[in-house]
């Protein structure tokens, strides 16, 4: 059967389906590599293993198995009988194809191998792939079939080791099946090789990262190839299913974390070294692996035992898992479980394969896998047969890494209360270690990677045009006091081509007027401004400056111990000059103050432009040589540290630290924690990578990178852009130190793209009067700037009076502007108006759903939860199946039969009994003259449960007393006690006020009607609004009764940042909100739906009051299921 495989050509076994055998059978992979194995002393390294998949040395493995008695079959016949092939292939690559997926039955479970021969690949792939080789591997160190020695420390090392599975501990999935199975662990993985092994050693550290390069872009090209060429049906499942470059586990084109299994055992890239188990059955339910080497974990005597003889349980010879794991410290299962989804085996019944002359199976397989951790497939090593769960990651961050954090913020506070000269609050220390070196959380941001395209990347921020440039590569230049950072400051705006909306909210954003920065921007704040500046220079001028106030301070002793002395009352005279000489002091203060000031804000934003600026070129260069040839940039260990980043990046490893003396820049001493990289991208964006490159670079400087600094940067850049002056406005310092508030109206700015603050500002600026220079704001900002200039060169001289007669000589002759329309300024508010419009897209998104879930053609999560349970979830009522079926002519809430005693009964029954259960929307169901006529139509369904026709779940929490008993109950009140002729006499006078119609449902000593609560009355006194007999409540009849329900619409609000939280009160439950707050704030949410919403919209919402308070209910319902994030 084997020959009739093997007589096909090359081309005609590209598309024949390959069943294969236990691993052994076939030796897989072609090609292993690791990078920083702990086997090699020195950090450039890269280990390579390559396996002879050829016919000879299949059979010098299988007599390497015979050898260690290990049951095996030696020829292609006794390997049929058990079903099973051995594929002589000199290379190629080989997938696996799964049918059909999910069932419990193996047999019906089936997958197929399609194997691509090695003849069918492009001569320049397989030059390229063996060029890489060739340069990777070296006879430098070699490892051999020996058994593994110690070293004086106790690591195993060479040779290869095979582990115990544990007897009892795991069972076949078919019995009577052989299955050979691979592990690895930690330690005995360090030089544990196959027959063909080779290590070579890399002094170069370039030279490293070219190979390693060269070598993954050949690989994946192999394995892109492979794909292409298989089967159609195969590649559309390929294509459908992979995600192409994340691998997972280390394996180009590898679906395995999408719950498939279509592996490139041909070419495959791991960066982890195996430990070789073979296991087998020794009886039914048992099984056992075993070890060639005496005194090894799982060794077995088997001197008097033939090679084909069952496998003995040896008891208590062997080793246990436990103490194996702990000799490996404890890394065994982890990586074991890793390892064993990646080694196929297989099975037959009974019988072996059969192809026909066309190449096609007469019968399908039944291959099962060891895909880890689904619940369809099972992992037969460990449990019973059961997966193990897949291992927990770290936490990203750990206590100590927050508290860090934490610090930081604390003293870029205190520094900039210092600048502003306040005294800094007292805060208390936090008692704990901060680790060493300048290392940090991984995942830094500073919103590089979506920026759109190189705004930096002109001119001005070269290193010919940048003034912080110094003539030494590498090092920062000085910061000139009160001097401009860089020559050209405005970035190139055409290259902005989305910023993101102000609210990120589905409502237009608010115009750029509304920033409060700009806001107070005005002549009258400008204007005091001046008069102070004018009032210090004055003083200055007028002023004989003391050094030391002598007399003052004699003049108050001497009150205190002599005060009607003659020297006293001389030293007192004397005071009252230097007091005008204070004044003199509080002026020079001022001005200092000022410029203190300008050069904190202009210092932050010279940094950040070199960093986006200059270094952003020189990455760019980095990544595209050709463009600069000479080069003419400074700095080459940037574009070295990008070389390297940049492969880095397309490669996946482990976790690893960057360090800046690796890459010429020692003397910096920085350590940065590059994440671990789970996937191949070979065509990674220029963007990530200069993103990347850039956080390195900042975090090696300090840059402020968890504080607003970056955003206060780009603001700062739009207000030079527009007139210098600004910055020795009080309210631009104000707006630099409160940047997210005063600027943006949002909390945490620095997730926020910095084009967004420069954009933002620069066309706000760009529209004001301070971009006319021959404007007042403008003349008078220009004397400002002449003053404080003339103060710092130290000419200050008495123009004051010249400068006063220049301004707007009254109010009436200043240019009036219009005063800005009543809009939130207030930074609660502005989170306010942002959860309102998250409130308004979460409506907006549920609206197709009003027609019907099938006539959407891509649903949403969201959607689809909703669609799944609309009486439970779905914000609009009216369109509710329940209420649906309810309103209809003849049903419950019959606009005719209303206001009557039945009408009433049928109210009660539908919220009390039937609402959102499958009889309440069964069209059969209409309106009830009794409870014998209700008893009638439930006779209908037999076999029905008491919740077919009741559901005790309707209102979320099960109410046990919720059941078709209250059907007499409800009848008993509204005939028998009375309250059915109050309920017509409320209805013939006229249309029943919506919160009379609320008290009447609910209240009484106990409740008038049983299970007629709070939220049960006001909803049926909602239901009655739409069949005409109660009036439509306004907005704030509406807030507050949901006040005194206190349940989910007021929950709601507290979700939105509207209302303060409530406090929890001493039974279950929250104490009651303030019921002006509750009502305030529901009334400004429905008019903020009642101007976003189009007439069309409202029609189709049935928008009213009622409808808000419904939405904000089932609003909470999606978020704690959730499938919507606020």
């Amino acid at each position: 059967m084997a020959s009739s495989l093997n007589s096909h050509s090359a081309l005609e076994r590209e598309k024949i389906p390959i069943p294969l055998g236990p691993n052994r059978d076939k030796m897989c992979p072609d090609l292993y590599w690791a990078i920083d194995h702990p086997a090699v002393p020195i950090p450039n390294r890269v280990l390579i293993m390559e396996s002879d998949l050829s016919a000879q040395n299949m059979e010098a493995v299988f007599q390497w198995e015979e050898n260690q008695t290990i049951p095996n079959f030696a020829t292609d016949e006794q390997l049929a009988e058990e079903g099973r092939f051995h594929v002589p292939w000199e290379g190629g690559v080989l997938h696996f194809f799964a049918r059909h997926r999910g069932s419990l039955n193996a047999y019906d479970d089936s997958l197929q191998g399609w194997f691509t021969p090695h003849e069918v690949f492009p001569a320049h792939l397989k030059a390229n792939l063996h060029a890489a080789i060739e340069q990777a591997m070296g006879p430098e160190e070699h490892v051999t079939l020996n058994a593994p020695k110690r070293n004086n420390d106790g690591t195993l090392f060479g040779g290869i080791a095979l582990e115990r599975g544990g007897e009892g501990r795991s069972k076949p999935v078919k019995p009577g099946t052989r299955c050979y199975t691979m592990a690895n662990s930690h330690e005995t993985a360090r030089q544990t090789w196959g027959p063909t092994v080779n290590a070579k050693v890399y002094e170069s550290f370039d030279n490293f990262n070219k190979m390693t390069h060269d070598l993954i872009v050949a690989a994946a090209e192999m394995g892109k190839f492979a794909n292409e060429q298989a089967p159609p049906e195969v590649y559309e499942f390929l294509r459908l299913e992979q995600t192409w470059w994340d691998s997972g586990s280390g394996t180009p084109w590898d679906s395995r974390g999408q719950k498939c299994l279509p592996l490139s055992y041909g070419l495959r890239i791991d960066s982890d070294r195996f430990l070789s188990s073979f296991s087998f059955e020794v009886e039914p339910g048992v099984r056992e692996s075993v070890a060639p080497w005496e005194d090894g974990p799982g060794f077995r005597r088997t001197a008097n035992t033939s090679p084909n003889a069952p496998a003995l349980n040896n008891g208590s010879d062997l080793i246990s898992q436990d103490v194996l794991r702990s000799n490996l410290k404890r890394r065994y299962r982890l990586h074991y479980n890793k390892l064993a989804r990646h080694i196929p085996y297989a099975f037959m019944k009974g019988k072996a394969y059969e192809i026909d002359e066309a190449g096609n199976l007469l019968e399908d397989t039944a291959l099962v896998t060891q895909d880890l951790g689904y619940d369809a497939l099972g992992n037969p090593i460990e449990r019973g047969g059961r997966p193990w769960p897949k291992p927990k990651g770290p936490k990203t961050h750990s206590i100590a890494a927050r508290k860090e954090k934490a610090d930081r913020k604390a003293k870029a506070a205190r520094t900039l209360e210092l600048a502003a000269g306040k005294a800094p609050l007292r805060r208390s220390k936090r008692k704990m270690k901060t680790p060493g070196g300048n290392s940090g959380p991984v995942n830094i941001s500073l919103n590089h990677k979506h920026e759109p395209g190189a705004i930096w990347a002109t001119p001005a921020y070269s290193a010919l045009g940048n003034a912080l440039s110094s003539s030494e590569p590498g090092q920062l230049g000085a910061v000139p006091f009160n001097a401009s950072a860089v020559s050209d400051p405005t970035p190139m705006l055409e290259d902005v081509d989305d910023p993101m909306e102000f609210l990120n909210a589905t409502v237009e954003p608010e115009p750029s007027h509304n920033i409060k920065f700009i806001q107070q921007l005005s002549l009258e704040v400008i204007m005091t401004d001046f008069s102070t500046v004018v009032d210090a220079s004055q003083c200055l001028a007028e002023s004989n400056f003391l050094k030391r106030s002598v007399h003052l301070e004699l003049a108050i002793a001497g009150m205190v111990n002599d005060p009607i002395s003659v020297e006293t009352c001389l030293h007192i005279s004397h005071a009252w000059t230097e007091i005008r000489d204070l004044h003199a002091l509080n002026a020079e203060t001022l001005f200092t103050l000022k410029l203190e000031r300008q050069s904190i804000m202009q210092t932050t934003c010279a940094f950040w432009t070199w960093l986006d600026g200059l270094c952003g070129n020189i990455i760019e260069h980095a990544l595209t040589p050709s463009l600069v040839d000479p080069p003419i940039l400074p700095m080459d260990w940037i574009s070295r540290l990008t070389r390297h980043v940049h492969m880095l990046l397309q490669t996946r490893g482990p976790p690893r630290e960057l360090l800046s003396q690796d890459f010429g820049a020692g003397t910096l001493n920085g350590t940065y924690a590059f994440p671990s990289r789970r996937g191949y991208d070979i065509q990674v964006s220029p963007e990530e990578v200069k993103g990347q490159v850039i956080n390195v670079l900042a975090y090696w400087l300090n840059f402020p990178m968890d504080s607003d600094s970056h955003t206060q940067a780009w603001f700062i850049e739009a207000c030079r852009s527009c007139n210098p002056a600004l910055l020795f406005l009080d309210c631009t310092w104000s707006a630099f130190c409160h940047v997210d508030v005063e600027v943006f109206g949002r909390r945490r700015t620095s997730k926020l793209p910095p084009s967004e603050a420069y954009t933002r500002v620069y066309n706000a600026l760009g529209n004001s009067k301070l971009a006319d220079p021959r404007s007042q704001e403008s003349l008078l900002l220009a004397q400002i700037e002449q003053i404080i200039s003339e103060f710092q060169v130290g000419a200050t001289q008495q123009q004051a009076a010249a400068l006063v007669h220049n301004a707007p000589a009254s109010q009436e002759e200043r240019h009036h502007t219009p005063d800005p329309p009543p809009l939130l300024t207030l930074a609660e508010d502005l989170v306010q108006l942002q959860m309102m419009n998250r409130f308004l897209t979460y409506l907006l998104q549920l609206e197709p759903l009003i027609d019907g879930f099938s006539n959407i053609s891509d649903p949403s999560l969201l959607q689809s939860t909703v669609a799944q349970n609309l009486d439970f979830l779905l914000p609009f009522r009216e369109h509710g199946p329940s209420r649906t079926q309810a309103r209809g002519p003849g049903c419950a809430f019959d606009p005719l039969r209303a206001t009557t005693k039945t009408g009433l009964f049928n109210g009660l029954l539908f919220r009390g009994v039937t609402f959102s259960s499958p009889f309440g929307r069964e069209p059969t169901t209409l309106f009830f003259d009794s409870p014998s006529a209700f008893t009638t139509a439930c006779a209908k369904y037999p076999d029905a449960a008491s919740e077919f026709f009741c559901n005790p779940y309707a209102y979320s929490r099960r109410k046990s007393k919720r059941s078709i008993s209250l059907v007499g109950e409800y009848w008993e009140a509204v005939m028998e006690r009375g309250h059915g002729e109050a309920w017509e006499t409320m209805a013939k006078e006229a249309a029943i006020s919506f919160t009379d119609c609320y008290k009447f449902l609910s209240k009484g000593h106990p409740n008038r009607f049983k299970e007629i609560g709070s939220l049960a009355g006001f909803l049926l006194a909602a239901d009655f609004v739409y069949a005409g007999v109660v009036a439509a409540p306004t907005a704030q009849e509406v807030g507050t009764i949901i006040r005194e329900i206190n349940k989910g619409a007021v929950n709601g609000l507290e979700l939105l940042r509207l209302i303060a939280p409530r406090t929890q009160g001493a039974q279950r439950g929250y104490r009651m909100a303030n019921m002006e707050e509750v009502r305030a704030k529901f009334v400004r949410l429905y008019d903020f739906l009642d101007q976003k919403l189009t007439d069309a919209q409202k029609v189709r919402m049935v928008f009213d009051a009622i409808m808000v308070e419904n939405g904000l209910c089932k609003m909470t319902r999606v978020v704690k299921l959730k499938v919507y994030v606020l």
